[in-house]
């Protein structure tokens, strides 16, 4: 570069057509094999015995079992509103 440091780096026309074809192709390649990477996936063979509704169902058990009686306050008994003033009161002292 030269000493001006408010010299553009764009000095012909053709710089400039290039530049703007390029900032528009670019991108657009760039989006183009994102897409298809994120599409390719693998394959898989619908007669195989791993894709069996009873091989899925296993696979994704773990995932799709809800248990609600186990967690969280429904099984204790909850406080009534003059004991939760109370502890409260009772923080708030100390």
């Amino acid at each position: 570069m030269s000493g001006n440091p408010r010299e553009s780096l764009i000095k012909t026309p053709k710089q400039l057509v290039i530049v703007l074809v390029l900032s528009f192709v670019v991108p657009i390649i760039v989006i183009i094999l994102l897409a298809k990477l994120a599409t390719s996936g693998r394959i898989y063979d619908k007669d195989s015995p791993a894709m069996s509704p009873e091989e899925v169902a296993k696979r994704i058990k773990p995932v799709a079992e809800v248990n609600l009686g186990s967690a969280g306050p429904a099984g204790k008994l909850l406080k009534t509103g003059e004991e939760v003033v109370q502890v409260s009161l009772h923080a708030m002292r100390y």
